[in-house]
């Protein structure tokens, strides 16, 4: 299923606001960064991914920084 979003200029950077269905953050998390770093190699991502539970899950790049259970 493709991503259904938003992209907003913030300063420098851009924001962007996206609902995506997949396995798991991890996987989600690579897939996206994979396809930006096709587009410009120097991408850095920092992402939030929410699950349906509420579990909250914070990266850098492709390393997991924090996992919030709600």
């Amino acid at each position: 299923m493709p991503a259904i979003g938003s992209v907003t200029k913030a300063d420098d950077d851009f924001v962007v606001e996206a609902e995506m269905e997949g396995a798991s953050a991890r996987e989600l998390n690579r897939a996206f960064l994979s396809a930006l770093r096709k587009v410009e190699k120097r991408t850095t991502l920092r992402a939030e991914w929410t699950s349906d539970d509420g579990t909250v899950e914070k990266f850098v790049d492709y390393a997991l920084k924090a996992t919030i259970k709600n």
